[in-house]
């Protein structure tokens, strides 16, 4: 893999030839029992480049303005008139499931960042009777993203059904 950092062209070169196996946790557990000799391997980028001479003047003048967009939520949304509801079929009971098994470092993480999200007030302790796990994902940045796994509940929940408007009907309304 060939690419430019600060100038420079650097490049990264991976063992020649297929490598012998590729397996999952299973298998490394089963490995690791057995305790034969085994190689596991992550390229993650420790450090990003932090200068902003990469950014153009007219962009970072936008972003300059519109700084507050970019800043971390402070605190729950204020309480509008209307609250969201999602609506599920009849009778159904709602999805609890229990949470993935974690390796310990993710496991840690996952505390760290609610632990974070509860100090800031964007999330709140509930007694709901929903209950979905997380995943963790990589960003390009190296840090981490927790994502939510919603497809119980989607699979209970009434879809919303609106017809498209056409959009010469559209235009109509902009009187042209």
């Amino acid at each position: 893999m060939k690419f430019f950092l600060e100038g420079k062209e650097l490049e990264l070169r991976g063992i020649l030839g297929k490598p012998r196996k590729i397996i999952n946790s299973i298998g490394m557990t089963k490995l690791i029992n057995k305790e034969q000799r085994s190689i596991i391997a992550q390229l993650c980028l420790l450090e990003l480049p932090t200068s902003k001479s990469s950014i153009s003047p007219d962009l970072q003048k936008v972003l300059d303005n519109h700084s507050k967009v970019f800043e971390t939520p402070k605190g729950l949304p204020p309480i509008l008139d209307h609250d969201h509801a999602i609506n599920l079929i009849l009778r159904s009971v709602p999805p609890n499931i229990m949470p993935y098994r974690y390796p310990y470092a993710q496991k840690s993480e996952i505390e760290r960042m609610v632990a974070k999200m509860l100090e800031v007030d964007i999330i709140q302790p509930t007694q709901s009777l929903f209950s979905t796990p997380v995943v963790l994902v990589h960003k390009k940045d190296g840090s981490w993203c927790m994502c939510s796994n919603y497809r119980e509940l989607n699979k209970l929940t009434i879809k919303d059904k609106f017809s498209i408007p056409v959009i010469g009907e559209l235009l109509d309304e902009l009187h042209g």
